[in-house]
């Protein structure tokens, strides 16, 4: 059977946007930490990085604000996806969000 044809069923899952994710990055003054926030997430008994990349349509397409994170954006959509990416909107700006499991 093709993935493809597979339902997934979403799972909501109670969390606090506004207050668990914090400003992460070491970047150029110029550059405000904002555009990445972080925390952790255990999921499954799994902890993982939970990260949001600032975003705003650029030029007709959707580009992290920070250009420190557009290749991190970039390689995002070179495995995940063809299209914009959906956002949630945290503190009054948009942002992807993105799980990595952590390293052993």
């Amino acid at each position: 059977m093709s993935t493809a044809s597979v339902a997934h069923m979403p799972i909501d899952l109670p969390f606090d946007f506004e207050n668990s994710l914090l400003p992460n990055g070491d970047f150029a003054e110029d550059q405000p930490a904002e555009t990445r926030l972080w925390c952790t997430v255990n999921l499954g008994g799994m902890s993982l990085h939970m990260e949001a990349i600032q975003v705003a349509e650029i030029d007709g397409m959707q580009r992290a604000v920070n250009p420190d994170l557009e290749d991190d954006l970039d390689a995002l959509s070179r495995i995940a996806n063809t299209g914009p990416f959906r956002t949630t909107t945290i503190r009054g700006k948009e942002y992807v969000l993105v799980l990595t499991p952590y390293c052993e």
